[in-house]
């Protein structure tokens, strides 16, 4: 049995994120892109992101309908509604988008979104219809497990055999996918049950209108699960206080 730690409460103070919204008019043209190309390799990756999801839902399908999450680098200044609304009609929702407004969006696909964007990219491509928005993204870009260990747990990582309370932070999805993300419905058991079949448990929650923190004790192999999935942004051990 590991050791059980005093129970810790979550911080007081916690991040919020209010949208902002960018300005930037319409989608500058990009002579130099062979767009042919362009839509070859934007395509294979996105193939790739889907094959390596559909293993980690085969790998977790008692537990979860895993989301396909990850980053699309914007090479130029966009208004954040307008690329929100392109993306939205393809089944991508935005979560997160670049504070700079070039630079990296974090993005939700739903299953349909595959068959939407290679259709709308391929027509980009062999300029049958112009889809302006495309010489916005300059690639799609996977978030590998290592991106999400936060500064604390980098300097101080877990031990093999460690069992520590660390803080998970949740990308924040719609309210119903993140309830079901984590308590499960009548289709899958959940994060939670997860974690208690990997001897951890979540000892603390905060969900704001765009924040969600778990706090979770359990060791490093539970963890490293845990980073596998894509609805999960940053772990990190907990902030020391004042009087540490």
């Amino acid at each position: 049995m590991p050791e059980q730690y005093e129970h810790l409460k979550l911080p007081k103070i916690v991040r919020e994120y209010p949208r902002e919204k960018y300005g930037g008019g319409g989608y500058e043209a990009l002579e130099e892109r062979d767009k042919n190309k362009f839509y070859q390799t934007q395509i294979k990756t996105f193939q790739g992101l889907k094959q390596d999801q559909n293993v980690l839902k085969r790998r977790y399908r008692k537990y979860f309908d895993l989301s396909l999450i990850f980053k699309i680098e914007v090479n130029q200044n966009v208004n954040e509604d307008t690329f929100r609304n392109e993306l939205n009609r393809m089944g991508i929702e935005v979560i997160s988008p670049s504070p700079d407004k070039k630079g990296f969006w974090v993005v939700f696909a739903e299953d349909r979104a595959l068959d939407e964007f290679a259709k709308k990219l391929k027509d980009y491509s062999e300029e049958k219809k112009q889809y302006k928005f495309f010489n916005a993204i300059e690639t799609l870009v996977d978030i590998p497990p290592e991106e999400k260990t936060g500064k604390q747990l980098q300097q101080n990582p877990l031990g093999k055999g460690e069992f520590a309370y660390l803080d998970v932070e949740i990308w924040m999805m719609d309210k119903q996918k993140l309830g079901q993300f984590i308590n499960g419905d009548y289709n899958f058991a959940g994060l939670r049950k997860f974690i208690e079949d990997n001897k951890g448990r979540i000892t603390d929650e905060l969900t704001t209108d765009n924040f969600c923190l778990l706090r979770i004790y359990g060791n490093k192999a539970l963890f490293d699960k845990i980073a596998e999935f894509k609805e999960i942004a940053l772990i990190d051990r907990p902030p020391k206080s004042s009087a540490c």
